[in-house]
């Protein structure tokens, strides 16, 4: 198996092709695009692909949300590559899981790095029906994560998503990959 990496920072990305993946009938939580909307109009951008109204526990279709990611990545970061602007995303839904009463009761028993990771794992459960998400390995400073069957982004946004999680509790994890597919693929998380 391939060795875990750091991710291709400035090597393009297909939008196209990556929505043509995600699975048609998959969805995801509106809590994690309510705050792309909130900060395109605090900002004074409109999201061309946005809805007029989000409820944060309704199910949208995960297309639309990956559609939205890399508008809101390019429209917030237009001085990065799509690849960082959507890391920067990621790095912002730990704050969107904790607008959640789900995600308050989740985090509440968050004490360090590793249960961070286990809270931040519960979420991708609870937020990405149908994906796995799970700790392969334990060290004492380091983590290793599986996600499976989250298609879009793993190689950016969802780094991201790892590196919000450990910033919540005042530590900066770097993060590396190793994708076996474009949907699965796992997660050195160091610190």
């Amino acid at each position: 198996m391939d060795e875990f990496r750091e991710p291709p920072w400035e090597s393009p990305i297909d939008v196209a092709a990556e929505l043509k993946r995600v699975p048609e009938g998959l969805t995801q939580k509106g809590m994690f695009v309510i705050p792309m909307i909130v900060e395109a109009k605090r900002r004074g951008l409109t999201l061309a692909g946005a809805r007029e109204r989000y409820v944060p526990f309704q199910d949208y279709p995960l297309r639309e949300h990956v559609a939205l990611l890399a508008e809101s990545a390019r429209a917030f970061y237009p001085d990065m590559s799509l690849r960082q602007g959507l890391r920067r995303l990621g790095r912002g839904a730990y704050h969107a899981f904790m607008e959640s009463t789900v995600g308050r009761v989740v985090w509440a028993g968050v004490t360090e790095t590793h249960s961070a990771l286990d809270g931040i794992l519960k979420g991708y459960v609870i937020g990405v029906p149908g994906c796995a998400a799970r700790v392969v390995e334990r060290r004492p400073n380091a983590a290793i994560l599986r996600l499976e069957r989250v298609p879009y982004f793993l190689d950016s946004h969802h780094v991201g998503c790892f590196e919000g999680a450990t910033r919540a509790i005042g530590i900066h994890a770097t993060v590396k990959i190793r994708l076996e597919t474009w949907a699965s693929g796992e997660f050195l998380c160091e610190w």
